[in-house]
């Protein structure tokens, strides 16, 4: 009788322990449908009005239910967050240099985004979305245009954001001249040194005391083998180096990056760049 007692009790906490976000899971915001409760441990934080998240501590009132509500104070859409909360305080508090975010121009127009993207506490960085990318910035040959990418500069030079650049050499959204030229191994050399250094050389020193660039992005295939573009195609592995060679030209200041993704698993052994096994900052 007793076993049988047992198994109905737990049998009853099942789906209340289900209902419960573990620690760091999220537990509410603006639009949330999941859990509002967190484990044993952790209390439900409000960190801007579309999302809260269960953090180490000890609540100051016990959880009645799946239907219970964050016991810290709730902001209004638009609003600063709570002060001591936020992604990037987080973040710095923990460490970190910075917690950031990507943005798009047209999502600039849109009050109730821009007063959660300007807050910094919540964002200490932005990347924009498209702005600075090859078609955006270079749609024909050696014609520039920095106004998109501008517009997003500007704004984290406002708020006092840090900016990275993304990016300069990528194997999609490229004007056509770009993707379908016939170039020679010179040829494309030049165009790459031309795109990058302009890139990099316009937005050189403009945002805080720390710059970065993603000036390879994605060079990979999600097998690990090199990805078949115009610029391996033309150049082989040589288009990468050429190309952080003329960003750390451009501006000898900035942190240069190859910018890659799937990679946060086991995979393939990294691979090592002809001649070029010193890291991109000593390029």
């Amino acid at each position: 009788m007793k076993l049988s007692t047992s198994f109905s009790v737990l049998a009853a906490m099942i789906p209340f322990a289900l209902a419960q976000s573990q620690e760091w899971g999220q537990c509410g915001g603006i639009g949330w449908t999941g859990p509002t409760t967190c484990v044993a441990g952790t209390v439900c934080t409000v960190l801007n009005p579309y999302y809260s998240q269960c953090l180490p501590g000890t609540a100051t009132t016990a959880p009645t239910g799946p239907s219970s509500t964050p016991t810290t104070p709730t902001s209004t859409p638009g609003s600063p967050a709570p002060s001591g909360t936020g992604l990037n305080s987080l973040a710095k508090a923990a460490g970190k240099l910075y917690f950031g975010t990507a943005t798009d121009n047209n999502e600039l127009s849109d009050a109730p985004y821009t007063a959660i993207l300007d807050n910094i506490k919540e964002f200490g960085q932005i990347t924009p979305a498209n702005s600075m990318k090859w078609d955006a910035t270079e749609p024909t040959r050696g014609t520039f245009t920095f106004s998109g990418g501008d517009q997003i500069a500007n704004l984290a030079k406002t708020n006092g954001q840090l900016l990275r650049g993304h990016n300069c050499v990528w194997y999609n959204q490229l004007p056509s001249w770009v993707s379908n030229g016939q170039f020679t191994a010179a040829d494309l050399t030049d165009v790459i040194q031309t795109h990058c250094g302009t890139l990099v050389g316009h937005y050189k020193g403009q945002v805080c005391t720390y710059n970065s660039w993603d000036v390879v992005n994605e060079p990979f295939n999600d097998d690990g083998t090199w990805r078949s573009d115009v610029f391996y195609n033309t150049l082989g592995t040589q288009y990468v180096p050429i190309a952080l060679k003329a960003a750390r030209a451009a501006d000898p200041n900035a942190k240069l990056y190859i910018n890659d993704y799937n990679i946060e698993q086991a995979g393939k052994s990294y691979h090592s760049l002809p001649s070029q096994r010193a890291s991109p900052d000593r390029l």
